[in-house]
């Protein structure tokens, strides 16, 4: 019988080994695992020791690019930026060979190092220079750990680094007991996660969606309703939201986005308040009902406030209900739950004050700026 660590892992195990069992069926996966040895032969010389002093940035971004790298797609989007301070990139990443220094201090130095250099890019650059050793710490890998019950939990207040150091153990404990290397269990993990998201099935291992390179920022106005997510997520600095919230930020990377909380699902947009305390879940009504809407806010605004990696013991949480209408249910619903407020929205993003038939309601609900002024 095994004990420890390992054997709180059967389950993980026992999945990803179904997964690995049926790849020679499935087109995609096998294409990224079959990628490994071009990527690895073009760009290990790249983030060598003795190349790194002379890195591009011509070089660095055509890493990010997925024709390129084969394995993640995203990472192109913040490669201008990363490179604007070449001289400490080439530092940072120069850091991540100095193995006198536990792995958590070389990422905790590379992360603070250079702006907009996040973890899944860091830890993906990591992982082309030591292919045995580290994993991939992204979106994706940390959305599949979490579902399949292998997410270490951290104390409050850890730094990237150390959370780095923790997944990584994971990450070699599950690929040594599947007999795979990393490369294979991250395309493993890819797998995993668009397999218990069928809506994720489309996309390649990443947190965000295939974009093309050239292709353009999104517009600045809003025409499609089903674009509403997206749209909050790329213009959140120029709504209301903004002024005073900031989606949360980890580890370098937005990941307030469809934050996951394994198997209790995804909150739509998780946002921190400027003044470092408080926290604002965003729950988007969709085609359900007004209940489910608010029960699912609910679960997710305790998750937030009882998840040791998330919000501290003196920290608040609130919720925000963001829906096209409010029907009577929804009105209801929340008149009477603390802490939550809802607004609606217009074609063009304009976030309005809950009404009914153009009346107000016979009832005060919160709205955005009743949670500004309890903050």
């Amino acid at each position: 019988m095994r004990t420890g660590k390992l054997a709180m892992l059967d389950e993980a195990i026992t999945q990803l080994r179904l997964i690995r069992a049926s790849a020679d069926r499935d087109d995609k996966l096998k294409e990224l695992i079959d990628a490994r040895d071009g990527v690895l032969a073009r760009y290990q010389p790249i983030f060598s020791q003795e190349a790194l002093s002379n890195l591009s940035a011509g070089d660095f971004q055509s890493f990010l690019l997925f024709k390129n790298n084969h394995h993640w797609t995203g990472l192109h989007r913040k490669g201008p930026q990363i490179c604007e301070n070449l001289e400490g990139l080439r530092a940072a990443l120069l850091g991540l060979h100095n193995q006198s220094r536990p792995i958590a201090e070389r990422v905790d130095a590379a992360l603070d190092g250079v702006n907009y250099l996040g973890k899944g890019t860091l830890t993906a650059v990591l992982h082309v220079m030591y292919p045995a050793d580290f994993g991939v710490w992204n979106r994706t890998s940390e959305d599949s750990l979490k579902k399949l019950q292998a997410w270490p939990m951290f104390g409050h207040g850890a730094s990237p680094g150390k959370r780095y150091a923790a997944i990584n153990d994971v990450l070699r404990q599950l690929a040594a007991a599947l007999g795979v290397d990393l490369w294979v269990l991250d395309a493993l993990l890819w797998r995993a996660a668009a397999a218990a998201d069928p809506a994720g099935m489309k996309h390649l291992p990443s947190a965000d969606p295939v974009i093309a390179e050239d292709e353009p920022d999104l517009e600045q106005k809003f025409g499609l309703e089903k674009y509403l997510h997206e749209f909050l997520r790329d213009n959140w600095s120029g709504t209301e939201l903004g002024k005073n919230w900031t989606i949360y930020v980890d580890a370098g990377e937005d990941a307030g986005f469809k934050y996951s909380c394994g198997s209790l699902g995804q909150i739509d947009l998780l946002a921190r308040h400027k003044n470092g305390r408080d926290w604002l879940v965003v729950e988007l009504k969709r085609d359900q009902s007004g209940d489910a809407t608010v029960g699912q806010l609910l679960r997710y605004m305790g998750f937030v406030r009882y998840n040791p990696n998330l919000a501290a013991e003196t920290d608040r949480v609130f919720g925000l209900i963001i829906a096209h209408s409010l029907d009577e249910k929804l009105h209801y619903a929340v008149s009477n739950v603390p802490n939550v407020a809802v607004h609606t929205y217009q074609v063009d993003f304009r976030l309005g004050p809950p009404t009914k038939g153009g009346q107000q309601l016979p009832f005060k609900l919160l709205t955005l700026s009743d949670l500004e002024t309890s903050v």
